[in-house]
């Protein structure tokens, strides 16, 4: 929050900003799904930066889906994701810090729905420096299909999904 923030004046007319822009991942049979980008920069930082902010909403159930929400009980989702995203970073030359992929629930919070795929952004400085941006990995419904359930705001997804 930003609005705490004092004008400093060893930074002249240089002030501290902020923006939030978001994206519709994915808007259909009930269920909306929502990239939210938070920008800013702190007068006086080398650079600006920005962090991700998700939300996917069930409109018929009235509430928020969270990623464990798409998985069979006892999946070993975060593994599945990991696995995937940890092989296409490598092979695409952007897994700079492989920590920031590992499988845990910190690392894959930044989640969307897409009309075909589960899309994990990892913010700067995540999996690579802030030169590189954010990275966004799309996996497919189709590598995820052992591992889902399919009931609920999922099931009106993959039906979308597979009848278009």
């Amino acid at each position: 929050d930003l609005s705490n923030v004092i004008a400093d004046p060893n930074f002249g007319p240089v002030l501290s900003t902020q923006q939030i822009t978001y994206t519709v991942t994915y808007f259909n049979q009930g269920v909306i799904s929502v990239y939210f980008n938070v920008g800013f920069y702190m007068a006086g930082a080398a650079h600006p930066n920005s962090y991700s902010v998700v939300l996917t909403y069930d409109l018929y159930e009235d509430k928020q889906i969270q990623l464990a929400d798409l998985f069979i009980s006892g999946a070993d989702y975060l593994q599945a994701l990991s696995d995937y995203c940890v092989t296409t970073l490598t092979n695409e030359g952007r897994l700079e810090f492989p920590g920031g992929a590992q499988p845990s629930g910190e690392n894959y919070k930044n989640w969307n729905l897409t009309p075909d795929s589960v899309r994990i952004t990892f913010d700067p400085y995540q999996v690579g420096p802030y030169a590189m941006g954010p990275q966004v990995v799309d996996i497919p419904f189709s590598v995820l299909t052992p591992i889902f359930h399919n009931y609920g705001a999922l099931a009106r997804v993959l039906n979308s999904y597979q009848n278009p």
